[in-house]
């Protein structure tokens, strides 16, 4: 059963934020609290794995961690970076 107020006590929605700014908060909260596994932090912000791909996409915080210097693939994934195909015959 998951647990409804997972982010609750570590997040307080601030004043004079936009909908999209609250919403890149709460994913980078949710990752955090899940030490950055996609899937944990997808299933307490209560989304589908997809959707938080999409998200994160969206609000480019996989380019983030790409400019300082972390690879954004999760190791059991292999689909989040494209892998270098040996062409020779």
């Amino acid at each position: 059963m998951r647990n409804e107020s997972a982010l609750a006590p570590e997040f307080a929605v601030p004043a004079n934020r936009t909908l999209e700014q609250i919403e890149k908060m709460v994913i980078v909260q949710a990752l955090k609290c899940a030490n950055g596994n996609k899937a944990e932090a997808a299933q307490m912000l209560g989304l589908y794995r997809p959707t938080l791909y999409s998200k994160m996409k969206k609000y480019r915080l996989d380019e983030i961690k790409r400019r300082s210097g972390e690879s954004s693939a999760s190791p059991d994934s292999g689909i989040d970076e494209p892998r270098r195909v040996d062409a020779t015959v």
